[in-house]
This record gives C-alpha cells, sequence and structure tokens, in this order.
C-alpha cells in the first residue's frame, strides 16, 4: 500500500512539472505517456484501436513459418471432416486446439483473428492488474506490454501462447479481486492451453500464502486440477500416460539466449533493457529485500524465476 500511494505521488508530480513548464518537452510527454490509467474505457480503446490496427494487416496473410501453426490448423480441420479429436502435438493443447476448430472453416483470418482478440483481453488484465496495484508509470508499462515484439508476433499467429498468458493474468487478477475459486479456474484453463502454465502455481500460491489466505488455497487448487483434467480427458483417452513422453530433441542453451534476446525484445529492445539495468543496478540490489517486504514483487520475482526455469 506504501509504494501504491508512493507511485501515484511520482505520477501526479511528473503531470505536475510538465504542465507546469518546468519539463523539456520529450520528458513532458514521456511524464504524459506514463500517467495514462489504460484501465479506464477511453484510455483503454484507443490503446486497443492502435493494437489492433498494427496487427490487422498481417492477420489474413497464413499460418506463417511455424510448422505448430499449421498443425493447430489441422488438428481443427480433422475434428470438422473426421469427428474426432487430434491434439495438434503433445501434450495437447486443448483449449486453444478447440477453440480454433470453432472457426477453423473461416481459414486464417478467422484464427489469427481470435487469437488477437484473446490477446487484446490479455492486456486489459494486465491494465487492471497495473491499476489495481497502483504500479507508478503504468501507462508505458502497458503500453511496452502490449507492444513488445514476441507479444506482437504471437497475439496475430494460430498459436497457443497469448491464449495462456492471457489465463494466467486472469488467474492474478481474480486473485487480488479475492476470487480464488475464478483464480483456480483460469489457471486451469492456462494449463490446459500450454502445459507449462502449471509453474505459475507456485507465485499464486506463495502469494495467497502471505496475503493469508490459507484456507482458499485447496478451493483455488483443486479448481484447477479439475479444470486442466478435464479439458486433458479425450487426450489421456487415446493416449493414457504416454501424452507426457512428447519431445525428442535437445535445445541449446544459445538457442534459449536468442530467444531472451533478439527474438523477445529485438536488438534496440534487449540493448535498451541492459542499458537500464546498468543504470538501475543500486535499485535493483535492494530488490531481494523488496521481495521480502512487497508480497506482490515477491509473486513478479518468482514468476520470473519460474519461467526462466
Amino acid at each position: 500500500e506504501d509504494a501504491g500511494r508512493c507511485g501515484v505521488m511520482m505520477d501526479n508530480a511528473a503531470v505536475e512539472d510538465a504542465s507546469s513548464g518546468n519539463a523539456s518537452p520529450v520528458a513532458s510527454l514521456v511524464a504524459w505517456l506514463a500517467a495514462i490509467d489504460y484501465s479506464r474505457p477511453v484510455a483503454f480503446a484507443l490503446l486497443a484501436l492502435v493494437y489492433v490496427a498494427s496487427r490487422a494487416p498481417f492477420l489474413s496473410i497464413g499460418y506463417g513459418t511455424d510448422p505448430d501453426a499449421w498443425r493447430m490448423a489441422l488438428s481443427g480441420l480433422w475434428l470438422w471432416d473426421h469427428h474426432e479429436f487430434y491434439p495438434s502435438r503433445l501434450p495437447g493443447y486443448p483449449v486453444p486446439e478447440l477453440a480454433n476448430a470453432a472457426v477453423i472453416k473461416g481459414g486464417a483470418l478467422a484464427t489469427n483473428t481470435l487469437t488477437m482478440l484473446v490477446s487484446l483481453v490479455g492486456v486489459w488484465l494486465f491494465a487492471r492488474i497495473a491499476a489495481k496495484l497502483q504500479v507508478p508509470n503504468r501507462g508505458l508499462i502497458v503500453a511496452g506490454f502490449a507492444f513488445t515484439p514476441l507479444l506482437w508476433i504471437n497475439s496475430m499467429t494460430t498459436m497457443d501462447y497469448m491464449w495462456a498468458l492471457t489465463f494466467v493474468l486472469a488467474a492474478y487478477y481474480f486473485l487480488l479481486r479475492r476470487s480464488s475459486i475464478l483464480a483456480g479456474l483460469m489457471l486451469g484453463l492456462a494449463v490446459a492451453s500450454r502445459s507449462t502454465s502449471l509453474v505459475m502455481l507456485v507465485p499464486l500460491l506463495a502469494y495467497m500464502w502471505r496475503d493469508g489466505r490459507r484456507e482458499e488455497i485447496r478451493p483455488f487448487v483443486v479448481a484447477m486440477v479439475a479444470v486442466a483434467l478435464l479439458a486433458w480427458a479425450p487426450i489421456y483417452w487415446k493416449y493414457e500416460l504416454r501424452f507426457i513422453n512428447f519431445y525428442d530433441s535437445k535445445v541449446g542453451y544459445l538457442a534459449v539466449l536468442r530467444l531472451l534476446g533478439k527474438d523477445c525484445l529485438g536488438l534496440f529492445g534487449s540493448m535498451a533493457v541492459i542499458t537500464a539495468a546498468a543504470v538501475s543496478l543500486p535499485r535493483l540490489a535492494r530488490l531481494p529485500a523488496d521481495a521480502l517486504r512487497d508480497k506482490h514483487v515477491m509473486v513478479w520475482v518468482l514468476a520470473v524465476a519460474m519461467t526462466l526455469l
């Protein structure tokens, strides 16, 4: 709460300085952008308009060069033509597979648009979370999230990444709203969208523990497990436990580093993050203490750590 109040004071001070003429035009623009609250309807509508416009030209150009997108499409077509559900690849991604199957007759335009709309819901959830926690400079943070290169690309392809991310954000948002069962249902949908979303159970359970809501952990976990098992039932019925043994090639460390750097943030984005981290080293040195003091910082650190793991 203290951090939130401090953030609001910082935002207000930046806007006041900008409006009083004490700042340069660039600083005034940055302060104004940083103070925008995209959880408000008009602001989010404008962001959504730019979000959709930046992706619209690419929605109809096909399934791209990633074979997994083509597998997702083939899974939907097979369901229509043979009335049998085959996962696009194991261990299965039942939620996006079945959702894309519902619109697959519209081709790549329909499935890519569906992903874009799901990802836009994720941006709205991100904005709501930032507003509820009164994160300082959240206008820039939300805009940065909406247009991060890797998310920008994956928000207009027939893939499962953005489905999982949106449901993970929904789980966190509903925990903030003290709706643990709804949060569990959302995390279950995230796991049923991409199995590795299960690692987000660690930071969310840690948050509930720190928030003094230990009695809500059991219904949260039960709701998550129930949704995930229900979604995976057709895959287990066909493959039994063999569906777990699905990946037969090694991924090198250089490939991982390239994905985290160039492919995720882009060359200029990576350079900017490295520069910002170097400038912020004195502040980052206090991060462990912040994680112990603030339960939300702890959630973010654990989420990053589990994702990297």
